[in-house]
């Protein structure tokens, strides 16, 4: 049974305030000048202990991670499609837009049903009725923060048609000059509207913070109810999470668009890390986090040098050198994190299971290891990458039909050892 000295620590406002601070920040295209995962992983970290206590907390937590994975997207995308046409820039802002958006909507219902509930009873009558004005602010800021967001970008719109109608180009091209003019507009529509929600936010958490008999009954609750996830509540742990690096292992597939990764390695890594912090709040997963910050760092230097340095044209002897030698370090530190994450998964499931699956995961580190090889070799002989594309996608394939084999595997026998969900 897990207790804590502090009632007050259940909320973990400190962690708290610090993530809203750095959502109140304008996003400008792709770029988000302070990321918005930071702040969503800063929140996660705050509901874990209350999450214990209702459910629609615990599912607010696990929609966060979503969010998280969602903004560390949009930074992926800045940063591989820097240059990228504003057409393109308006398909990605508005497809983020429109996951974004809908992941939060459904984030601040579960929230805000389940702090009322706990409002409600615990002890927390008092401050109950000011709620609903956190609430609305807090909805209305991200709405209005996506649409300064999108609103700019449909310029582009503008100059496709100043392409095709070349009578009215002009009277096209002007309206789309007045882009700047939208994004200050929207900095400062954000900027205020953003102030409005985080002083609301912030004195509705001083008050609820200050409120004694709340944080009391919570601290009575924690005690008695705040022990380890049942069976059922495992499960669904287990299922986000497998699902989150399911759905993150699909972005080491190669597919490129005019020169560009559409998939982006980091990308796929942002979202098994976000499948990991799921699955933490059964066992902590510590292990996978120095392999997955090594291998992000990597990665981005990689695209640093293939965005910013690396000549167009021929190569010199100094420059093929260290294009080989970042594209090693990428596919060594893939596999390394890759490694860590099967060790640290293995070690999760079998006390939940009783069977060790670590001996399982070796046939998709072996195929992991030769795709990861045919991208290090392409880079370091760049006329062989035709005939190694086609062993690449088959080792690809075979790697990620053992993973999504096993870790429903993993699912099946938990259902049978503990019997839930059958």
């Amino acid at each position: 049974m897990k207790t804590t000295d502090k009632s007050v620590r259940l909320f973990r406002y400190g962690r708290a305030a610090a993530g809203l601070i750095l959502l109140v920040n304008p996003i400008i295209s792709l770029y988000d000048i302070l990321p918005d995962f930071i702040g969503y992983l800063l929140l996660f970290s705050a509901l874990r202990e209350v999450s214990h206590l209702e459910g629609r907390m615990e599912d607010a937590q696990s929609k966060l991670i979503w969010l998280a994975a969602f903004s560390a997207l949009r930074l992926t995308l800045a940063l591989v499609f820097y240059d990228a046409q504003n057409s393109f820039k308006l398909l990605a802002c508005f497809s983020l837009a429109v996951v974004e958006l809908a992941a939060f909507l459904m984030w601040s219902a579960s929230f805000f049903s389940g702090l009322e509930y706990l409002l409600n009873r615990n002890d927390g009558e008092n401050i109950v009725g000011k709620l609903s004005n956190v609430r609305f602010l807090t909805v209305l800021f991200f709405i209005v923060r996506t649409a300064c967001n999108l609103i700019p970008e449909f310029s582009s719109l503008l100059e496709d048609a100043a392409m095709t109608d070349i009578t009215n180009a002009s009277r096209y091209l002007a309206l789309a000059g007045g882009k700047n003019l939208f994004i200050l507009l929207g900095i400062v529509v954000v900027l205020v509207l953003g102030g409005f929600w985080l002083t609301g936010t912030l004195r509705f958490m001083r008050q609820a913070s200050g409120d004694k008999p709340f944080a009391d009954a919570l601290h009575r609750r924690y005690g008695e109810e705040g022990c380890d996830a049942p069976p059922r509540v495992r499960l669904r742990l287990l299922r986000s999470g497998f699902w989150a690096i399911i759905i993150g292992c699909a972005f080491f597939f190669e597919f490129t668009l005019d020169g560009a990764d559409v998939l982006p390695d980091v990308a796929g890594l942002f979202i098994i890390c976000a499948g990991v912090m799921i699955l933490s709040r059964i066992a902590p997963l510590r292990t996978v986090w120095p392999p997955a910050v090594i291998f992000a760092l990597v990665w981005t230097a990689r695209a640093v040098y293939n965005g910013y340095f690396a000549p167009a044209g021929d190569m010199t002897d100094a420059d093929a050198l260290l294009a080989a030698l970042l594209a090693t370090l990428t596919a060594v530190t893939a596999l390394l994190f890759f490694r860590a994450l099967t060790q640290a998964v293995s070690a999760l499931i079998e006390p939940l299971i009783g069977v060790d699956v670590s001996p399982d995961f070796r046939y998709c580190t072996a195929a992991m290891a030769v795709f990861m090889s045919c991208a290090a070799v392409s880079a370091v002989f760049p006329g062989l990458t035709a005939q190694l594309a086609f062993a690449s996608f088959v080792f690809t394939v075979v790697w990620y039909f053992f993973i999504c084999r096993i870790l429903f595997n993993i699912i099946g026998s938990y259902k049978e050892v503990t019997g839930t969900g059958l």
